[in-house]
């Protein structure tokens, strides 16, 4: 039986944790993976929130070596 994967985005302010949730999502799209040197680079959106408050995260950048 497959199980739908338990992944989340966070963000963090001190004293505040924003998630995401079913209601606030976002997505990651892959824009390079490089074999040779093991890289896989990116970009992220999402909306998060905490409490009654909410956070909208844009132009999110990664690149995550020895993949």
């Amino acid at each position: 039986e497959l199980k739908q994967p338990q992944n989340y985005g966070a963000y963090y302010i001190p004293g505040k944790l924003y998630m995401t949730n079913s209601r606030y999502t976002g997505k990651v799209i892959i824009t390079r993976a490089d074999t040779a040197n093991k890289i896989v680079s990116g970009i992220f959106t999402f909306k998060a929130v905490h409490g009654k408050d909410t956070v909208t995260v844009t132009n999110g950048r990664f690149d995550v070596g020895t993949f």
